[in-house]
């Protein structure tokens, strides 16, 4: 019986290669990590937000500089969501509306929709736990081949070994 194709490449080459998962999750390699520079525009809530993921996720090799608009966006909708939940503790979920009428306060539905935002955003980063997961894993260091522990041992560099009786001389040199 003939063979039926190609061996198969090891887990480190396939990840290197980049090649899907059974769930048809790419697993390429991860970006090199560069220092992302924070948009000037950025303050309060969405700076802090930005100073304390953003190096993380650089350092991880989970984003490039094409992802600063987004996250950019994240750390925004973080700052606003902020902003609308203190807006709900200082006058409450419930105000006064129209004519003295009970009403949900405006803000609420706003705060939904930047807290699903930012959701969205955060799991589009890894941000989540079940998320993590799915982010590129550090490659195992590759342990040396044995045709590099040979060329070691053998190189020009090394001592010659010489063959001697005297087990002294073994043990001197």
């Amino acid at each position: 019986m003939g063979s039926r194709g190609p061996l198969a490449d090891s887990s480190e080459e396939a990840w290197l290669k980049g090649s899907r998962t059974r769930k048809g999750q790419s697993r390429a390699g991860r970006a090199k990590p560069v220092r992302l520079i924070m948009p000037a525009d950025l303050e309060g809530a969405a700076a802090e937000l930005w100073r304390s993921i953003v190096p993380r996720l650089s350092k991880a090799g989970a984003v490039t500089p094409a992802d600063v608009p987004a996250l950019a966006d994240m750390c925004l909708c973080w700052q606003r969501l902020q902003e609308a939940e203190e807006a709900i503790q200082r006058d409450g979920l419930i105000i006064e509306g129209y004519r003295n009428s009970k009403v949900k306060h405006p803000v609420a539905s706003l705060a939904r929709s930047y807290r699903e935002s930012f959701q969205k955003w955060a799991t589009r980063f890894g941000l989540t736990p079940a998320d993590r997961q799915r982010l590129p894993a550090e490659p195992a260091p590759q342990a040396p081949s044995l045709q590099e522990i040979m060329s070691q041992a053998f190189s020009s560099k090394s001592a010659p070994l010489e063959w001697s009786d005297d087990p002294r001389r073994v043990l001197e040199g």
